[in-house]
Order: C-alpha cells, then sequence, then structure tokens
C-alpha cells in the first residue's frame, strides 16, 4: 500500500510511490492474452486483485511485509483479498488445460492497452 502512495499521501509526501503491482498485473494480462488456457484465472481476476489493493478494503497487501501486517492487526480487522476474489467463481478460466511445458511470451507480439484497468468507466 505504501508504494501506492496512500500512506505518503497521508503525510504529504509522494515522491516513493511506483504501482509496481500494476504494472505485475499488467504483465500477467498480456501473458493471459496470449496464452488463454494456460492460466487458471482471467482478465477478470487480474481486475479484482486491482480493485483489491487500490480500494484498501483488504489488509491483504497492506504493509511492506508480513511482520507490518501482523503489528496492525490487519487479519483481525480486515478481510483477506483472497477469500473475497475465491469465493466466487468470478474470474476463474473455464478452458484452463493445464500443460507440462513452459510458456514462451512471442517477443514479437506488441502489448495492448489494458482498457479496463488504464481507463475505467
Amino acid at each position: 500500500a505504501e508504494r501506492y502512495g496512500f500512506a505518503q499521501r497521508e503525510q504529504g509526501n509522494d515522491r516513493e510511490t511506483a504501482p509496481i503491482f500494476t504494472q505485475f498485473l499488467d504483465c500477467c494480462c498480456q501473458l493471459v492474452r496470449a496464452h488463454p488456457l494456460c492460466f487458471e484465472f482471467d482478465e477478470e481476476f487480474l481486475l479484482g486483485l486491482h480493485r483489491a489493493i487500490t480500494g484498501q478494503q483488504h489488509g491483504t497487501f497492506y504493509g511492506n511485509c508480513e511482520r507490518e501486517r501482523f503489528a496492525l492487526k490487519l487479519e483481525q480487522r480486515t478481510t483477506s483479498a483472497w477469500l473475497a476474489l475465491l469465493a466466487s467463481d468470478v474470474g476463474l478460466n473455464p478452458m484452463y488445460t493445464p500443460m507440462e511445458d513452459v510458456i514462451v511470451p512471442d517477443i514479437d507480439a506488441a502489448p495492448r492497452l489494458w482498457v479496463q484497468m488504464s481507463l475505467p468507466q
């Protein structure tokens, strides 16, 4: 949560913010689009993860480490983002096919803008 700037905004310091997790989710989305049968989840699941961190409703992604989450007693004060996401079938890929091979990204394929995350309605 600190890297998203939630704590810094309260303190008036936003110089240390970097949405690395959002960039990671975007990379995952690009791979899911290129290899839709290889993942147990889809874009909706990734969007749910993004909402979980930016919405600050769950303590799962708050703090920089497990020790900080434990010190803040987040398990007692918040719900788990994972339990909320996995409680429904939204975002699960019914076409998932387990593979033994390594997924090799196509470096010639241009990434596409993830409109649902980049330009929310």
